[in-house]
Formats: structure tokens, sequence, C-alpha cells
């Protein structure tokens, strides 16, 4: 019987890509899940892989294991993070599991938006931020990037799931930061008995589930996965509004709630905001990268109007 030949390193890699294609149509989204897999299960970056040595010989074990993974990836449609168990943000890996919110790409421009608007405030005010908020912190990519940011500073986050926090946790173990976790629905795990209630922040972030939940049914079936309380809701506009209501018993005159929306929400959610709360918040959008103004800013007036 003849022997079977070693797979090499551009043998796997092509084997990937044309797996992925099957449910995949953007080759930037393939190149990009090919160089997670390679990365995470030959712990060497795939494009300079094949570079440097296109012909490396592939060990059978690592290609079944690669074989496995594709499996799932393609007939269950089951994320990618989750099968690796980690995400890439901010250009960092976090952990994720079932049941925590993947961080999407856009947010990082809300993380680099916030150290911008706290770097200036922190100019004009010749001092560091001391108490930041990150609402439904879901794996805690937000609250540790700030935190790495403004070392100095106490970073609070809250989410509903104890499942969340838990991941959360030990996020901010591996990227040995400290976060104050609380349990609990946005403001309400910051009530009377927790060990933050007499705080007022710099700054809240928050990217709430905004996406408008009569859209469930015509969206990638990957976000099935994904819990649905931290992607959809009934109305958006309640949504935000609640969420600015809460923010003003708990931001500093001049503290900022930035939060991320739906692409169209500048058009739709903006104008209730602004008619509710113009004289409490001074309102701007930041677009994302494919210039929809994804993300919110409300700062807080230094006294009402």
């Amino acid at each position: 019987m003849p022997e079977v030949p070693t797979p090499s390193l551009v043998d796997l890699t092509s084997h990937i890509d044309s797996q992925l294609a099957r449910i995949l149509d953007d080759r930037q989204q393939i190149a990009a899940e090919r160089n997670l897999i390679c990365q995470h299960l030959l712990d060497q970056d795939a494009p300079t892989a094949m570079f440097l040595n296109p012909d490396a010989p592939v060990a059978r074990s690592v290609w079944d294991r690669v074989e496995s993974l594709l499996q799932e990836r393609v007939n269950q449609r089951t994320p990618l993070q989750y099968l690796l168990g980690e995400a890439w943000f901010y250009g960092q890996p976090f952990m994720v599991a079932p049941g925590v919110l993947i961080p999407r790409p856009e947010t990082e421009l809300l993380v680099a938006w916030a150290c911008s608007v706290l770097e200036e405030q922190a100019q004009e005010q010749a001092q560091s931020p001391t108490h930041l908020l990150d609402l439904g912190t879901g794996s805690g990519c937000m609250a540790i990037c700030l935190k790495q940011r403004f070392a100095q500073t106490q970073v609070v986050a809250t989410d509903l799931s104890p499942d969340a926090l838990a991941i959360a946790r030990q996020n901010a173990a591996y990227h040995d930061v400290a976060l104050t976790l609380l349990e609990g629905s946005w403001f309400e795990a910051l009530g009377p008995v927790s060990p933050v209630a007499s705080l007022q922040f710099d700054l809240i972030v928050c990217n709430p589930p905004y996406i408008d939940a009569e859209q469930a049914k015509h969206l990638a079936p990957e976000l099935g996965w994904e819990p649905p309380t931290s992607l959809f809701t009934d109305n958006p506009a309640q949504l935000y509004t609640t969420l600015f209501e809460g923010a003003q018993a708990w931001l500093k005159p001049g503290g900022s709630l930035m939060a991320e929306w739906a692409f169209n929400h500048a058009d739709t959610v903006l104008p209730v905001l602004k008619q509710q709360f113009e004289g409490v918040f001074a309102f701007s959008v930041q677009p994302d990268y494919a210039g929809h103004r994804r993300h919110v800013r409300g700062q807080r007036r230094a006294s009402f109007l």
C-alpha cells in the first residue's frame, strides 16, 4: 500500500480556504479566519510562515484538529472565536465562550475614541480620570483596554450574566489588570449596597444590544450562537433613552457616556435623544470603518440648561 504523503503548510492553508469558501463570500474574512486558525493551532502567523517555508510539513494530528474544527465551523456555523475559545480585540487575545458576546472590530474604534476623549479631558483638567464604568462588559475587553491605558483609574464593569462576569474576571487576570466587577443590569448593579454606590464617573462606555429584533431572521446564522440579550432589542430608541436617563446620576459634570449603535441610529435615534436630553448632554457621533456614524457620545453639561 503506497505511503500517504505528508501534507504541507500550503496544502493546509488551501484546504482551510476551500472549506471556508463554502460559507463565506468575503475573501478578506476567509483570510482572517485562516490566519486565526493557523495562529492558534500552529502557533505561527500564516502569511509569514507561507512566505518563509510554504512546503513545511504539517503533522497529521494538526491536520486532523483543523479538519475537526472546520467541520463544526462549516456544518454548524459555529463562530470561529467560540471554537478557538478566544477573540482578538485591540491587538490582544480575549477569552470568549458561548453566552458571551464576541468582540467586534468596530468596538475598537469606540475604545480609541474614549481614550482620546479622556486624554483631552486630562490635559484640560491637569489630572487623570479617576473612575470609569463599562456597562454590559461581556468579555471585559473594553474595560480591560481602558484600564491598561489609564492604570491609576478605577474601572468598574457590570454585567447581568454571571457567566460573562466569570469570563471577564479570567480575562482581567490574564491581562494583569484589576477591575471592579459587579453583577446586575446596567446601573442597577451600582445600587445602594454596592461598593461604588457613592461614585461618579468621568466616563461611561456601553455596547448595548442594539440590533432591532425584527431583523434577527435576516442575519447570518453565526449570530444564533451568541446571547440574544447581548444583540437584540425591541425598541432601540427606548433602549438609548433609558441608557442616557440612567447616566445622568452617575456622570461627573463634563463626563461622557459613549456607546455603540446600529449604522442607521444616528438618523433614527439621535433626534429622539437630542429632543429629550439636549439640555443635559452635548451630543456628537463618530464613524466606523465603513463611514457609518456608529458611535455616539453624550457629554454631560457642567450645568443643565
